[in-house]
């Protein structure tokens, strides 16, 4: 792919991605190339991935509930779902694909809030520049058969994919384990993985048999939409005596990162971002020395509605304050000397006559 095509390929996904609206989706605000190096502007979001959460619950001794893990795979099938079914501006099904979906791309706020990002791959794919090579665009772990073997893929590859995070959340291990990246990619091409009653002997046979259905190793065997599956997942739930809920995942987050809560404050999740006027000036990342938040004589900036965001440019990545234009105050005018001059001989003359009125008079 020459760098044109791999530039126009960037920009139609940016577009894509900008669509995207839903609870469970990192809004993209705008993208584009500056100097060579392309950069996209989206939401900050104040949490932890899911792949770190699920790494300090391991070395926790503890394990993910099984309902919280559920609740968190619904919220992500929610994600899919709306991508997977995102209706062009004439109305036609366009559809986009996440294709590298892995417990990375997820992030859990610090009010349980469940977040995807990483969006890309359009549904409809035989173009060449959406072609996922061996091993492809991606090092992610999750993805399916097909993508590894170079297939065409479709909604079905994401769905293999939420059975994997799914799968680690319940058990606290990927289902495919082996020394090496290359004999990985031959295990997942045969379908050789350890099942979840391997390593979790007490799983509900019915969760079980979701996950298995979700990491079929034939597309064909898997649901035939994200939808489906979530539905299967919610059946599941309300059957629980204690259903998972956002709460009970922002509990874990603040048990198991409690010096993220010492180093933040306020309010988190959806309720605290704002929709990102496109005319709406910003206030670009801060000069050397300037925290952000300040002027540039390091005063603080006036309290009111913002925007977190992140911005990634080439190898950096800048997280910062999106603030709207706040009217100016009128300056104080300004008296001059002259007139303060008169004044003050007019109080000065003012007091001298009374003083000799009264001498007069006494």
């Amino acid at each position: 792919m020459s760098d044109e095509e791999a530039l126009s390929s960037f920009q139609r996904k940016i577009r894509q991605s900008q669509a995207l609206a839903h609870p469970n989706i990192v809004r993209v605000f705008n993208g584009g190339v500056e100097e060579g190096q392309p950069f996209v502007v989206m939401e900050f979001v104040d949490g932890v991935t899911l792949l770190e959460l699920n790494e300090r619950v391991r070395h926790a001794g503890r394990a993910v509930p099984d309902a919280v893990a559920v609740h968190a795979a619904i919220m992500i099938g929610e994600a899919l779902d709306h991508a997977h079914t995102l209706a062009a501006s004439d109305g036609s099904e366009e559809g986009l694909l996440h294709g590298d979906l892995s417990a990375a791309k997820v992030i859990v706020s610090m009010d349980g809030a469940i977040k995807v990002h990483g969006f890309g791959a359009p549904t409809a794919s035989p173009r060449e520049d959406d072609a996922f090579p061996p091993l492809g665009r991606s090092t992610s772990h999750c993805l399916s058969p097909e993508q590894l073997s170079g297939d065409v893929v479709d909604r079905r590859s994401d769905i293999y994919s939420l059975g994997v995070v799914l799968f680690e959340l319940l058990t606290g291990q990927h289902p495919f384990t082996a020394a090496d990246s290359r004999r990985k990619r031959e295990k997942i091409l045969a379908g050789d993985r350890s099942s979840v009653r391997d390593l979790r002997p007490d799983i509900d046979p019915g969760l079980e048999e979701i996950v298995d259905r979700a990491m079929a190793l034939r597309r064909e065997d898997r649901e035939e939409s994200v939808q489906k599956m979530v539905d299967r997942l919610r059946s599941h739930l309300a059957a629980q005596p204690s259903p998972g809920t956002s709460a009970h995942l922002a509990q874990l987050v603040r048990e198991l990162f409690p010096e993220r809560l010492s180093a933040v404050s306020g309010r988190y999740g959806p309720s605290d971002t704002m929709t990102l006027d496109t005319q709406m000036p910003v206030v670009g990342a801060p000069g050397p020395g300037q925290e952000v938040g300040t002027g540039p004589e390091g005063q603080p900036e006036p309290e009111g509605e913002t925007v977190e965001a992140s911005t990634l440019r080439g190898d950096e990545t800048w997280q910062g304050t999106l603030r709207a234009p706040r009217p100016v105050p009128k300056p104080v005018p300004r008296r001059r000397p002259l007139i303060i001059a008169l004044q003050i001989l007019g109080i000065v003359g003012a007091a001298l006559v009374a003083l000799f009125a009264l001498s007069h008079w006494t």
